[in-house]
């Protein structure tokens, strides 16, 4: 069975921090932890879409994504939550397990529509009730590398059901 993690960027890939001046959002803060399992993830034949709703922060987000793409470790887009419900059910109408990671109320649909649901530490308490994994790190902050490394025991842990 394919496997996918569909992952929203904003408070996952990085701490949810955006930097301002007087010319607008020059900056998002990332982490360093997740390239390293992001890896890991692919070596285990699991596919990466990211999913992002800040238009205005996109260049930024885009520009880190850019950085796993060329390594053809993960495709991305712009989605809002309705637009991240309907990408959950069509990739698992295309026979894959998908593992959705969110951290905001409007994150909850496409969660609840996935096979696994997962947030990081500073996701919303809503979000985190509806969750099969918290992490007990920040996004940003090695968060999302604790739900990669999770997502991958689990799926070796059920490896049968994988074939």
């Amino acid at each position: 069975m394919k496997k996918i993690i569909i992952s929203d960027c904003d408070g996952i890939l990085t701490d949810g921090t955006s930097i301002y001046t007087q010319d607008g959002k020059i900056a998002k803060i990332y982490g360093s932890y997740d390239t390293e399992a992001i890896k890991s993830a692919v070596d285990n034949e699991i596919d990466f879409l990211f999913v992002s709703n800040d238009n205005n922060g996109w260049p930024i987000t885009k520009k880190r994504l850019d950085e796993y793409k060329n390594r053809g470790w993960c495709e991305y887009t712009l989605a809002t939550g309705k637009e991240r419900k309907e990408l959950v059910k069509k990739y698992k109408d295309e026979g894959y397990f998908v593992i959705f990671v969110g951290d905001s109320i409007s994150d909850i649909p496409a969660g609840k529509e996935a096979n696994l649901f997962c947030t990081t530490n500073n996701g919303f308490d809503e979000v985190k009730s509806e969750c099969y994994y918290a992490s007990d790190r920040n996004g940003g902050n090695g968060g999302f590398a604790q739900i990669i490394y999770t997502v991958i025991n689990y799926i070796n842990d059920r490896a049968h059901e994988f074939v």
